[in-house]
């Protein structure tokens, strides 16, 4: 049993001592999977909703209720909200939650205020503006994806229709500013100025992009390695695609990308030595 959790979820990544001081005052997880290492034991607790969230409301009120579990969870954890693959070693429950459900968790919690939003004027500007409220948002320890793509679609809807971006595009946004401030939180502990936090912003274009390039040549390298592994392939020869995603926690997307150019590579190798034969007699 392999398969992704595509429905939006919480993960409580704790220690198993603290893990077992809560779980009688939390509701039955979804999920529960161990983490262990030479090093210490940890275990992730995941809840998983019901629908899919689709409107600036649902994304603000999950991002609420993920800030009022971290403030009054009596244990320290780690949220977890990337992707998560359920595996013969997942415990799995069966409890699903609508929001109303997990927003009941903890009672008589702080209505969570937010900073204000500074609206983009074209969409061109909307990948500057939601990065200067994610800025804000880390400052006032109140960062998150929900929050952010809750933002982005409210700066979307000032758009004409025309010229309102795609979700995915909205997405793809979303993620590059949260993941670019999480690398570079230390820049973000005190107030930056305009200025520092654009010169800020470009430098982080760059950094990214040349983190995306090496990402990208070790996931090639570490598929390479796995496919010389026949337990990584099927009777037919083919690859199993999900055991590779699962073993380097990687999205089946990428590894199915990854497979096709290294198979075009060697196709056009082989053709290539083809040719030099035949031109060779």
């Amino acid at each position: 049993m392999h398969y992704q959790v595509t429905k939006p979820f919480i993960g409580m990544l704790m220690q198993k001592d603290d893990f077992n001081k809560v779980i009688n005052l939390l509701p039955t997880p979804t999920y529960i999977t161990h983490r262990t290492s030479i090093y210490e034991s940890k275990i992730l607790i995941v809840y998983e909703l019901k629908y899919h969230l689709t409107s600036p409301k649902s994304y603000k009120w999950f991002s609420d209720i993920k800030i009022n579990f971290k403030k009054h969870t009596l244990v320290d954890f780690e949220l977890i909200d990337s992707e998560f693959y359920v595996n013969d070693n997942t415990i799995c429950n069966g409890a699903i939650y609508t929001l109303n459900e997990l927003s009941k968790v903890y009672v008589n919690t702080n209505f969570i205020k937010y900073p204000s939003i500074l609206f983009p004027q074209s969409p061109k500007e909307l990948y500057q503006k939601l990065s200067w409220y994610g800025a804000k948002l880390y400052y006032y320890e109140k960062l998150n994806k929900d929050i952010l793509m809750s933002v982005a679609l409210q700066m979307n809807n000032v758009f004409n229709s025309n010229e309102k971006l795609q979700y995915k595009e909205l997405f793809k946004k979303v993620i590059q500013v949260y993941e670019f401030i999480i690398e570079n939180q230390d820049n973000y502990k005190k107030k930056l100025t305009p200025n520092n936090l654009k010169k800020s912003l470009q430098k982080g274009g760059q950094i990214r992009a040349n983190q995306n390039k090496e990402k990208a040549k070790a996931n090639e390298k570490n598929i390479k390695e796995l496919l010389k592994d026949p337990n990584f392939k099927k009777q037919s020869g083919k690859p199993k695609i999900n055991e590779i995603a699962i073993s380097l926690n990687l999205n089946r997307k990428t590894v199915s990308r990854v497979i096709s150019k290294l198979s075009f590579v060697l196709l056009y190798a082989f053709i290539g030595c083809t040719f030099s034969q035949i031109t060779s007699i």
